[in-house]
Formats: structure tokens, sequence, C-alpha cells
């Protein structure tokens, strides 16, 4: 590409000039406009001619609108979009020309314009352009203009039968409002239903868009202050899948926010001024993956509150991502970084999780305030009631026990979670509004993923993690287990097999966390509702063996208005983001009767006897080599005692449990299981210890 800056020549007449080439139109004229493929792009604001053009040749992109911020100091605006797949186009651009040098090079390159933005400097009429050839499966019947009023505009779009592609509105000392646009003959590949305003009110504006099914393709705000506008609109048949928003009086500082909210990108970009404040106008499309949409949709795109969602296959792709470096006050959804403090303790010997705890239970609400009462547990115990009771009491112990300070130092510095900071006690109302915790999905999700993948935490140490979570073996599960398991049925039955269902889910494994919080700021609700976590689902690809694909996910509301409104939000997207997953490794598994998915795990042998007093034996069998854990947990889903761990060869192993719990305590009688936990999956059995 070639790439122009002038230097400022003598002012050319203002006229309105026509070009018309006649020539077959095959691929639609605003492609950069309309088209929805996920793309790489990029917006500036105030920078130079140099700047833009480094940018340009550094990210292989081209611009596709150009604005004036402040032509006499040399600064423009740009949106930009990468130079491949369906956006690839040769494309030239120009700032500081004159009128008569737009015309030389639409000649010289046999060019098109796709933008045209006519401003003043030192008292001179120029102008920055941005055209693409007219050739090829890009020719175009094209028309533009300057220095024309709306009426002589309509009359050149009743003569040509055109449309409009872009408009740019100026006012003329002694002559009024004047335009410069583009058009193409509204014919072919390019025939769609439009429309165009000039100095219309946004009410109008609205209205019209609403009863016939149009957008704006691109706008201006003629009168900030008054909210008038001058617009191009276009048949929403024009866009898949009709994902797009507007925006005016945004602040330069807001743009990023919208633009991480929506997973969109800007088509169209203006600035103007309120009074001393430069304000910007927009116009933004879906830039997501279809997942990424839905979850927009269900959590009503930040329309109550931010929202977000993300999920990605451990060490593999990301599948939804919205808004994912947004910072929430995550509530209890946090307490998953505390639990990584602990076991990483454990398992560096720092701390031993059969050790003893006190902490205060005496609370204020669901604040934990200190003083009496209090209780003594082990760690381990604490760890179970903080992470599957979200219990706040608990979780301050072990903040207590470790200090604020080394929990956000093994997040920020070990598990890489640049934005995550644990600021105020959990539960407590007055730190939340004061000092928010903060999270973003991409830290919590990167989080699961290391401790997934045993970056953060050995095997075993992975599953003690896991097991003190809420899972899939939880009694009495909560909604997120249940709506999964909801989910492997009602899929399971879309494939034609739910009789497949159940021994699915039996080979299914999952740790999760969730979090939420209503403050109350003036009389007004506010709702922060997240969850965050990882999921394992067994594939038969490779049948009759089983492998796994596991999954990190999280979705959040912060600062909804309505309780339940913004926890079913959380809780749709948060089945719905696994939904596809699900499918897919259920579609993996044969369907026959006849070819039933195996029994979860391994060989657990029914352990003897039972019931047994005050010993018992239980013994397994592995097929093959791989990492194994053995431990006993009461009816409550406590940890009772761990058995074996680590590294076996293939072979068969017992191992006694004398009815002691991991203190040397004589354990209660009472109904217990053994659970054995495998690279191939989780089996256990109940047993009974009788007095």
């Amino acid at each position: 590409m070639t790439l122009f800056r002038f230097r400022l020549v003598p002012i050319v007449a203002l006229a309105a000039l026509l070009i018309a080439l006649s020539l077959p139109a095959r691929a639609p004229a605003e492609t950069h406009r309309v088209e929805d493929a996920q793309t790489g792009w990029l917006w500036y604001s105030g920078y130079t001619v140099a700047e833009l053009s480094q940018i340009v040749d550094d990210e292989n992109m081209r611009i596709i609108d150009i604005e004036p911020y402040d032509p006499d100091e040399g600064l423009f605006t740009a949106a930009m979009v990468r130079n491949s797949g369906v956006y690839d186009s040769g494309w030239w651009w120009y700032v500081n020309i004159t009128y008569a040098q737009v015309i030389d090079f639409i000649d010289q390159n046999d060019g098109r314009l796709i933008d045209i933005e006519r401003y003043i400097v030192d008292g001179q009429e120029r102008f920055a352009v941005v055209m693409v050839p007219n050739t090829g499966d890009q020719a175009k019947t094209w028309y533009w203009f300057v220095g024309v009023t709306p009426n002589e505009i309509t009359d050149y779009i009743n003569r040509y039968d055109a449309r409009l592609v872009d408009i740019e509105s100026y006012d003329v000392p002694g002559a009024g409002r004047r335009y410069a646009t583009i058009m193409i003959e509204n014919t072919g590949d390019d025939a769609a239903g439009w429309g165009w305003f000039h100095n219309v009110d946004r009410a109008t504006l609205i209205d019209w868009m609403n009863e016939n099914g149009m957008r704006l393709l691109e706008f201006e705000v003629r009168d900030g202050s008054e909210e008038r506008f001058d617009a191009v609109l276009v048949s929403l048949d024009h866009h898949t899948p009709k994902t797009w928003w507007w925006w005016y009086n945004v602040a330069a500082s807001e743009i990023n926010g919208l633009i991480d909210q929506h997973a969109s990108r800007i088509t169209d970009i203006d600035s103007y001024f309120i009074g001393n404040q430069r304000r910007y106008n927009l116009v933004m499309l879906s830039n997501a993956n279809d997942l990424t949409v839905e979850m927009g949709h269900i959590l009503e795109w930040g329309s109550d509150g931010n929202t977000g969602a993300f999920l990605k296959e451990v060490d593999g792709q990301t599948l939804a991502t919205l808004n994912p470096d947004f910072v929430f006050e995550p509530a209890s959804t946090i307490k998953a970084v505390h639990h990584l403090h602990t076991v990483r303790s454990a398992e560096a010997g720092a701390t031993d999780l059969a050790d003893d705890i006190t902490y205060s239970e005496n609370y204020s609400g669901s604040c934990p305030i200190g003083g009496a009462p209090f209780t003594t547990v082990s760690i381990e115990e604490a760890l179970r009631r903080m992470m599957v009771n979200s219990d706040n009491a608990a979780t301050e112990g072990i903040a207590q026990l470790f200090g604020a300070a080394a929990i956000n130092n093994t997040a920020q510095n070990v598990a890489g979670m640049d934005d995550t900071s644990i600021n105020h006690t959990l539960g407590c109302a007055s730190g939340a509004i004061a000092d928010p915790n903060q999270l973003t999905l991409r830290d919590i999700t990167g989080m699961y993923e290391g401790v997934q993948n045993t970056t953060l935490l050995g095997e075993p140490w992975r599953d003690t993690y896991y097991d003190l979570m809420q899972n899939q073996d939880t009694p009495a599960p909560w909604w997120f287990t249940t709506d999964l398991e909801n989910t492997v049925q009602e899929e399971a039955t879309a494939i034609g097999a739910p009789h497949i269902a159940d021994s699915f889910w039996a080979n299914v494994r999952t740790a999760w966390k969730p979090g939420g919080y209503t403050l109350i700021v003036d009389g007004d609700n506010h709702e922060y509702v997240s969850v965050a976590g990882v999921v394992s689902l067994p594939l038969c690809d490779g049948w009759p063996d089983l492998r796994y694909k596991h999954y990190v996910f999280g979705v959040f509301v912060d600062d909804g208005s309505n309780n339940s409104d913004t926890f079913d939000r959380v809780r749709d997207a948060a089945k719905e983001l696994l939904r596809d997953v699900v499918a897919e490794a259920l579609i993996s598994c044969p369907t026959s009767v006849d070819q039933p998915l195996p029994e979860p795990g391994v060989a657990l042998e029914a352990n003897f006897p039972n019931p047994f007093n005050p010993s018992t034996t239980i013994a397994y069998n592995l097929d093959r080599a791989q990492t194994v854990t053995l431990a006993v947990f009461d009816a409550a889903g406590r940890r009772v005692a761990e058995l074996a761990g680590g590294h076996h060869a293939a072979g068969r192993y017992a191992v006694q449990w004398d009815g002691r719990d991991r203190t040397g305590r004589m354990a209660s009688a009472g109904i217990y299981f053994a659970r054995l936990v495998t690279e191939d999956g989780v089996e256990q059995r109940k047993m009974a210890l009788i007095k």
C-alpha cells in the first residue's frame, strides 16, 4: 500500500462532482461496515499521520474510517480492520488534500471512495479520504458529491437509483449546511432497504429504525446539546447476526469499556464538542463468535450492570469471551484464591491440613466480626466449610491464618492474576462498598487452568483442592452441578440416546465456586453475582477407552439492580455456556444399548468386612500405571482419612483403614465412603462403621 501526506495548497472552490462507473457489482460495497466475521481491529484518536501509518504497517491493518481530530496540529481519529480474510483489499488513504487532488487520486488508482471527511485548515478546505480499488469483484457503479444540499442529495438518489453509504455535513459561511456524500447504485448485490435523515431528533430516528427494521450505517451528531442527527440507515437484513449498537455523547475514556462489554468493533466514529468537552459518537458491530453473542443476549449486554462470560479449553482455544478483563466485585467466588494459597502451603509442607485452626463464629448478618463464640476444626474442615458451604467465618479464619498480603501475593505473583486483589473481609457490606475485592474472568479462569494442568498444584493436591469444593459428588449439590447434570440429560435426549446420560454423568468431573452480594447504597440495591470453575468431560473417540477435555469457565453480573434477575442471568448463562461442549462430548460416545459407557474410574472393590469394627480392607485394581488417590469421606462429604496417593503401577492393591481420622482419633460410628480418584475417573463405595 502507499501512504501519502500532502502539503497544504490553495483552496479549490466548492462544487458538486459526479463520477459514474458502470461496472458489474458482486461483493457488497460496505463489507467493512456490514460483515460480522471476527477479525482483529484497532481504533486510535488524536494520532499523527506518521503514527497511524506505523500502526497500519506493523499490524497489517487498513483504515475504514478517518476523522479529523485536530487538523491544525495534524491529528486524526481512525478505525481500522485487519486487512485479511473477507476484509482483504487493496486500499489508499490521504489527508490534507484538496478537492482537485481527490479527483486525481481516484483516477490514478482507479479507486472508489469509502470514506470522506471535509474540514478547514488555516482557512483552506481540505479532505481526508479512504478508497479501495473499483475493479474486479469490488467494482461498483458509484457516485460522490461535495458541497451539496439535502434537496440535491435527494435528486441524485432518485436520478441514479442510488443509496448513501457515507455522509459528512458541515457549515459553509454564507451558504448554510452542506454535505459531502458517497453513493452506490442500489441494485444487484448492493441492493438494500435503506433510508437517510438530516437534522432529525433522536425520537424520530429511533421510531423509524424500530418501525422499519433498520439500523444505523453511520451518523453524525449535528447538535449535541439538542440531540439532533444526520444519519444513514440500512436494513437489518443487510447484517447478520443483527447485533449492533450506537452511542453518542461518549467520552474517550468510556469507549473501550463499551467495546469490551459488547464484544464489538467500531465501524463509524466521529467526534464533536459540547462546550469545551470532546465527545464521540459510534456505530459498533458484533465482533464475536456465536457462543459469545448468545452469552451477551442472556446477560443483556450490560444493560443492567456490567456483564461477562468466558469459556476456554484447558491448554486450548478460547470458546467464548465477553468482557474478560473487566474488574468486578466477585463476592465469594474469590474464595478459590484463599483455597489455592492454603493447599499450595500444604503441598510445600508449610501447612498440615490436619492441624487445628480456631476462628470466631461471631457474625453481624453475613459479616464475621470477631469475638466469641469460637470454634476449632482442622484446616481441611475449614476449607470445606469455606468452599462447599461458603462460610464467611471460616474464610476469615483462613485469611487471618495466612494474611491477606500472602494470599494476594500467591494470586498476583504465582498465579499471574494481575487484576485480582482481596481488600476486605468477605461477607461485610461496608468493606465491599468502600473497598471492593477485585477479580476478572481472565484471572480466575487462568487460575483454574493452572490448577487443572498442574502448573499451580501437583496431581494429588489438585484432587484435594477439588474434593473440598462444590463438585459432582457434593451431597445436596448446589445449582451449577444440578444444571450441568440436567444439560447432560437434555443433550443425550436430543441425540436420541437418553440411556447414556447417567453413565456419562458418572464420568463428569467439576469443581466450582459461586458468589453473590446484595449491597444497599442510598436505599438502592446493587447486585453482584458470579461463578467460576472447571469442568472435565469424557470423550469416547478412543473407545472403549475414555479421554477427557477440561474446560474453565466464568460468568458475572456486576452492579445489577434486581437480585432474582441478576442471579437468573448468571445461572442461565453458565448453563448455556457449557451446552455445546457437553453435546460434542456426548456425540463422541457410542449410543447403542449394547455399548454402554464404562462405569467411572477403575475397579474399586467392596470393602471387607462391611459393616466393620474397628478396621476394614479396601482393594482396587489398575489396568495401567497412573496417579491415584484413595480417601475416606463421611456422609457430609468431609475428608476423614487419606489411605493412598501418588503414582501406581498397574496391578491390584489392598489398603486397610483402621477407622481413625487423619489426627489419629477414632471415627464415630456411621456411614462412610471410600473414594478412589484416578486419571480414568472417580469411583466410591459405601461403608458402615459400627460400635
